[in-house]
């Protein structure tokens, strides 16, 4: 594969990213942000670099990196001598990711659980499906813990 069909590839995928992560809520510059970040070969980039890449606005960009970063979706380091913020994706961090997740549900669960108790004895069918909302979520709380030691516990043997 040719050096520009390799970074035509890429450019498609930022955008098959971008449109992917629009259609679950993300706006199309934070969505594309954090298509880069997955798909370039450094290991972090630099606004600079970001807007380039994106060829959109230094503005557009940086409400973008700010959303993302405030969101703790992506984070930033910077080097000795150097006054740069070069920015990664944080999908390394999936553990943490996965607890957050946890805790988010958990957070939804307790507010579904006064919806539930304030329409006690009610018997609309969307207070039935919260009911089962919370179930599932309590699954999820006692399982993914479980899945991701057995996760752990594959990794270590090799699998």
């Amino acid at each position: 594969m040719t050096q520009s069909m390799l970074e035509e590839r890429k450019i498609g995928l930022v955008e098959k990213i971008g449109v992917f992560l629009e259609k679950y809520g993300y706006q199309p510059i934070p969505a594309r942000i954090i298509g880069l970040l997955l798909v370039t070969e450094k290991p972090h980039l630099t606004f600079d670099e970001i807007t380039d890449n994106l060829k959109v606005s230094k503005s557009a960009v940086s409400i973008g990196l700010n959303l993302l970063l405030g969101t703790q979706q992506i984070d930033y380091i910077t080097l000795p001598g150097d006054r740069k913020r070069y920015f990664k994706s944080r999908i390394g961090e999936w553990r943490q990711i996965v607890t957050g997740l946890i805790g988010f549900a958990n957070s939804i669960r307790t507010l579904l659980l006064e919806i539930i108790e304030l329409q006690e004895g009610s018997e609309r069918e969307d207070i039935k499906s919260l009911k089962e909302v919370v179930q599932l979520i309590d699954l999820l709380e006692k399982e993914v813990p479980r899945i991701v030691m057995e996760w752990d516990v594959k990794q270590r043997q090799g699998k």
